[in-house]
């Protein structure tokens, strides 16, 4: 018969194990019950860049998007403070001739090893599954919308994205696939007989004419791509404002020597066509233009960095991105998302480009300048 330890015996054990609180067994009942695992944050949202722009560059622009991103949609404002991911793409525009005698054999074999490129890239975006792509291009945007039916594309061009230009939308008031955006090309609805798109050229040649104390008599149109004088009728233009349009073609091989040739063209100033040529050598094309004697008005922002002038439409292309990125990473449809057109131009000079060639602009054409680089 097992023998009850005596009563000093007991006060000893309970000495050393006291007797254990309503709190200490709650403690002791937690610890016993299994371990909850912490909640998962959400997915983040991923936004793809899909840029006809160099790694370096393209990181830079889409970093300041990003950034505007965060001012509209503030991560404490997001769903569990969902994360937004972004990552860019090279998109390659169709290869330039690269000179004069350049067999088109070749060229075409040159846009065929980029068409296997751009396919490649654009197939590896898709399977990164991208919540939106912010392609600022036309042919880049163009290229995401056709790889895919249910990713929103958000495009933010230079072009004119309607059935008679790059035929990105046919409603922009209502996109009807998953591509809507906003652009920089300037439309104005002209005559009765309906609308009639028209750019800006016949302005920048108004003012290519104020920019001279001298007449000025000939003007180069300097181009890359195809010219199509039917479609924008430029020498009309430059006709009805007595003005001879003398055609200036450029060569990837041959930019650097735009001043020889407009020399040589006998023209008295410069105007730059808005195609994918200036696109794609913009920098090039800036850099050999402002080495030119003579004014040369450029079509966007080229001022900026070094070009004697541009005319063309303003656009916080940074910030629109990121309206529209924010909206429909919350959900917005396409369809209820209207393209948008600019609504402000601006006339910008650099004075030093000017004064670098000795250049006195009139005061009646210093009146008409928005913005002055120094």
């Amino acid at each position: 018969m097992k023998m009850l330890p005596d009563v000093n015996e007991r006060r000893r054990v309970s000495a050393h194990f006291p007797p254990l609180g309503v709190g200490s067994v709650l403690l002791l009942l937690a610890c016993a019950m299994p371990l909850q695992a912490p909640a998962q944050a959400p997915p983040a949202k991923r936004v793809a860049y899909l840029s006809t722009l160099a790694e370096k560059e393209a990181g830079a622009r889409i970093a300041a998007v990003a950034e505007r991103v965060d001012a509209r949609w503030p991560a404490s404002a997001r769903p569990g403070a969902v994360k937004v991911e972004y990552r860019t793409f090279r998109y390659e525009l169709p290869a330039a001739r690269a000179s004069a005698t350049e067999p088109e054999a070749e060229r075409t074999r040159r846009n065929e090893e980029i068409r296997e490129r751009n396919d490649q890239r654009i197939a590896e975006m898709m399977a990164w599954t991208p919540d939106v792509v912010f392609a600022p291009g036309a042919l880049p945007a163009k290229a995401a919308a056709k790889a895919n039916a249910t990713v929103p594309v958000v495009f933010g061009c230079k072009c004119n994205p309607l059935p008679d230009g790059w035929d990105l939308v046919k409603d922009p008031t209502r996109p009807e696939r998953n591509l809507t955006g906003f652009t920089r090309y300037h439309i104005e609805m002209v005559g009765e007989e309906g609308p009639r798109r028209l750019n800006l050229h016949r302005k920048r040649i108004e003012l290519l004419q104020k920019a001279s104390a001298k007449p000025v008599r000939r003007i180069g149109a300097i181009y890359g791509d195809d010219y199509d004088e039917n479609k924008w009728r430029y020498a009309e233009a430059a006709r009805d404002l007595g003005v001879e349009w003398v055609k200036v073609k450029l060569t990837e091989s041959s930019i650097e020597g735009l001043a020889a040739r407009l020399r040589e063209s006998q023209v008295d100033a410069g105007l730059v066509l808005a195609d994918t040529f200036l696109d794609k050598f913009s920098s090039r094309l800036v850099k050999a233009a402002a080495l030119t004697p003579l004014p040369v008005i450029f079509p966007w922002d080229e001022a900026d960095t070094g070009a004697w002038m541009h005319y063309g439409t303003v656009v916080d292309v940074p910030d629109k991105a990121a309206e529209y990125i924010v909206n429909l990473l919350q959900g917005r449809k396409v369809a209820d998302y209207p393209v948008e057109f600019p609504k402000q131009m601006e006339l910008a000079v650099n004075f030093r480009t000017a004064k670098a060639h000795h250049w006195d602009f009139p005061r009646n054409f210093l009146l008409l300048v928005d913005r002055v680089i120094e």
